[in-house]
């Protein structure tokens, strides 16, 4: 850290210390603590997980699709690709 970032470190300490020291800035804080931040932390937290858990959806979901397509006989997927051998053998006949 530079001289200056500790300098501000420093004085935020001491600023936060002698805040928490004195009662009423104490209580202060608790109130804006417990009616703002919290709700809103938890709004952030709620959000975040709801994403991670579609990501994870969407995630499975694509794996899902792959192993499908993966294990799929070709004539299956294709089934157009069944009727051309079908039509070529009976042209050679």
């Amino acid at each position: 850290m530079s001289k200056a970032e500790q300098l501000y470190l420093l004085i935020a300490l001491v600023g936060v210390a002698l805040t928490l020291a004195w009662s009423p800035t104490r209580q202060m804080l608790m109130t804006i603590f417990s009616a703002i931040l919290t709700p809103t932390v938890l709004e952030a937290l709620k959000n975040v997980f709801l994403w991670v858990f579609w990501a994870l959806k969407m995630i499975l979901a694509s794996h899902k699709a792959w192993l499908t397509h993966l294990i799929t006989p070709r004539h299956i997927m294709y089934p157009s690709l069944q009727r051309d051998k079908q039509v070529s053998r009976n042209l050679r006949q």
